[in-house]
């Protein structure tokens, strides 16, 4: 035993000589390890990586991506983005939005954003060293199928026309009445009209009564009165100033009735009246003839004063046309020009007739926007910059358009489709087709873009449908 012991005792500084050296071996395998992985991880945490093409450093740069609703897949170049969480385990943990993707190599991308249930978003973007790329405005749209309200045969419609809230809308057949809602996907009132009721429809300013010629409709009590028991003969136009009060021309006279009172007055205005209507208590009349005029007359009280005239271009006819928003619309019937009125000094009846473009549809977003097709084209107008921006053509005409609420985009339809289009115009604008029909006639989109009524055939039924978009 003492002789094991005293061997032990010999191996003893050997061992601590051993160790030593191990010691130092591990500090400095330590310490460049270190130096290793701080070159690495350091330029990455502050936005570089290296090239390995050119053995250099470069900046990276990164993706902000939001969208409406959140949790959409994010694929670039057709790979999906995985989770940090997904990288530290190995897992497939899809990265999905809000999400700030960064160390995001320089360069050109197809962004492709996923949500079930929704149509996917695609766009092609570029990535600049240091920079960030911006995706905040991205909205999903549904992928469903629209939702038939009313069976009817498309022979059976003889008018449509939508509340000036863009809430409600009137669709006159042959024998009924029906007031469809433009918010939700419902079946709509039925009212029982008299057969060859005339067909042009206006709506009073509450939405509760709607003229359909001479005929009358209250939507509360479904109660008729035809202009006919008051011996007024046809029609040509009629406007609403109150739920109880209208004018309309007859015989080449403005004539206004109060319903309420059954007193009828005859306005003594010249016979070339050639169209109408009353906005904010005053009454705007369009002249014909060589040299056509506007004129503005204050309505108090049945007196009929002119406030103010202002001279059209010569030998050209004009028309009021509503595209919301309060605005005074004009539009040349030949050339489709639109013409918007405006009052720089009211107290001074200072109005100024400015010329924006030709139209077909279109739609006021505020006062300083004007979103407009004509035919083929689709446009933005704005006050800043005082000029329409070709947005993009389409191979099929457009029929009716609307302001989306989330304010990058505009929905807009064809005679055979319903469309979105993002107004982001990096690279491309990007137009997405919700709906496809051999035939879409009637479109009428609530006033924020959320829905659309249309005449359609799908699954051989033909009818009003509801896309909830």
């Amino acid at each position: 035993m003492p002789r094991l012991t005293s061997a032990c005792d010999s191996l003893a500084p050997a061992w601590n000589v051993m160790t030593s050296r191990v010691r130092k071996f591990l500090f400095v395998s330590f310490v460049v390890l270190f130096f290793l992985l701080a070159a690495v991880i350091l330029p990455y945490a502050f936005g570089f990586e290296l090239n390995f093409s050119g053995m250099k450093l470069q900046r990276t740069g990164m993706f902000d991506i939001k969208t409406t609703p959140s949790g959409a897949v994010i694929y670039l170049n057709g790979k999906k983005q995985t989770s940090w969480l997904g990288q530290l385990s190995g897992r497939d943990m899809a990265a999905t939005t809000p999400l700030k993707l960064k160390n995001v190599t320089p360069g050109t991308y197809q962004v492709r954003l996923e949500l079930a249930g929704y149509w996917p978003w695609t766009k092609q973007l570029v990535v600049s060293p240091g920079a960030t790329t911006y995706l905040e405005d991205v909205y999903f749209f549904k992928k469903i199928q629209p939702t038939l309200l009313a069976p009817l045969a498309a022979e059976e419609i003889n008018a449509v026309a939508v509340a000036p809230d863009h809430k409600y809308a009137a669709v006159l057949t042959k024998t009924a009445l029906q007031i469809f809602s433009l918010d939700k996907a419902q079946p709509p009132q039925v009212i029982t009209v008299p057969q060859n009721t005339a067909s042009v429809l206006s709506w009073s300013p509450s939405q509760q009564k709607i003229a359909a010629g001479r005929l009358i409709i209250d939507r509360r009590d479904q109660s008729l009165v035809n202009l006919k028991d008051f011996g007024i003969g046809a029609i040509n136009r009629l406007a609403w100033a109150s739920d109880d009060l209208i004018y309309f021309q007859t015989d080449n006279q403005i004539k206004s009735l109060d319903l309420k009172n059954s007193k009828l007055v005859v306005a003594d205005f010249p016979k070339n009246v050639i169209d109408f209507k009353i906005n904010n208590g005053y009454l705007y009349l369009i002249y014909d003839g060589s040299q056509p005029r506007l004129s503005i007359v204050k309505l108090n009280d049945n007196q009929f004063k002119e406030s103010t005239a202002i001279k059209l271009k010569d030998y050209e006819r004009y028309r009021f046309i509503d595209l919301g928003a309060g605005n005074i619309n004009l539009q040349e019937v030949a050339s489709k020009k639109l013409y918007t009125l405006s009052n720089k000094f009211p107290w001074l009846n200072d109005y100024a007739v400015k010329e924006i473009g030709a139209l077909t549809v279109g739609q006021w977003v505020g006062s300083d926007k004007l979103i407009f097709g004509n035919n083929f084209e689709l446009s933005l107008w704005t006050s800043d910059a005082d000029r329409a921006k070709l947005l993009t053509r389409i191979s099929h005409p457009i029929t009716a358009l609307a302001w989306h609420k989330s304010n990058n985009y505009v929905i807009f339809a064809t005679d055979t489709s319903i469309n979105t289009l993002e107004l982001d115009d990096r690279y491309t604008y990007n137009i997405s087709t919700l709906l496809e029909s051999s035939k879409i006639v009637y479109p009428i989109f609530n006033r924020d873009g959320s829905g659309v009524l249309f005449w359609t055939k799908l699954d051989q039924k033909g009818g009003f449908y509801f896309l909830e978009i």
